[in-house]
């Protein structure tokens, strides 16, 4: 038996443009049909997320670390017909903003607060305390519309002294 190649009477259906906010979970979703507007059995969808990172499923979640322009790419097939869309994504930075520092009853500690409608993954982002560079671990959440404190012991800056004047970054 022999394969006919595949059939360019696929569409895929996209959003052009989507805005996130870095660190925050981006839902990126295509639907696929004939050119008809049939139903087309069995895709498969595969995403390029344009910085490296890969998924999929037909709606997927992803997290951009990096503000920055972006070009996502899904590729659907059921092996005899295949479609190819793009959407331009745009990642904004978080409006975040550390609110407080100081030396507390178990040490130092610096406090983030999100004002953003989203959760913030802030993983391996970097804090600086008078030029020394801390690294938020795997896994860090601030929640949306939330202050989170983080001490000096669970980031490795237990020993340094926070005053006022004190340079966080």
């Amino acid at each position: 038996a022999q394969m006919s190649p595949p059939s360019a009477d696929i569409i895929l259906y996209t959003p052009s443009e989507k805005i996130f906010v870095a660190g925050a979970p981006a839902l990126l979703s295509a639907f696929g049909m004939t050119r008809k507007g049939d139903t087309i059995n069995n895709l498969t969808y595969t995403w390029a997320y344009g910085d490296g990172g890969q998924g999929i499923g037909s709606s997927t979640m992803y997290r951009y670390l990096y503000p920055g322009r972006y070009i996502a790419q899904v590729e659907a097939t059921n092996g005899y017909v295949v479609g190819i869309g793009r959407i331009n994504v745009r990642v904004i930075a978080p409006d975040i903003a550390i609110t407080k520092k100081g030396d507390g009853k178990y040490g130092p500690y610096v406090e983030i607060n999100n004002p953003n409608i989203h959760d913030l993954d802030i993983s391996y982002w970097k804090l600086t305390i008078d030029g020394g560079v801390f690294d938020f671990p795997k896994n860090t959440m601030i929640p949306r519309g939330e202050t989170t404190r983080f001490t000096g012991y669970a980031m490795g800056f237990a020993s340094t002294t926070i005053a006022s004047s004190t340079v966080i970054k």
